[in-house]
């Protein structure tokens, strides 16, 4: 599995366009919640574990905002 935040967006993307033809489609935060738990699941170094579940939320962030508009929320703004 790669562990950058360039993989996960191209993960949450082709995860977008493969529902265009499946039978049950999932929302990107399903998609999300999935790959979160596969890593916390993930036997390893915690130092890796960490790094990956930063770059899935920061892949998250930059696919919400390019496909869905929505834009990060930033505490005291």
């Amino acid at each position: 599995m790669g562990g950058s935040v360039e993989y996960f967006v191209n993960y949450f993307k082709a995860s977008i366009m493969n529902n265009v033809v499946a039978e049950n489609p999932c929302t990107l935060s399903d998609y999300y919640q999935e790959l979160r738990d596969f890593v916390v699941d993930k036997r390893g170094d915690a130092e890796k574990k960490a790094l990956f579940l930063h770059n899935i939320e920061k892949a998250y962030k930059i696919v919400g905002e390019e496909i869905f508009g929505m834009e990060e929320k930033r505490y005291g703004d």
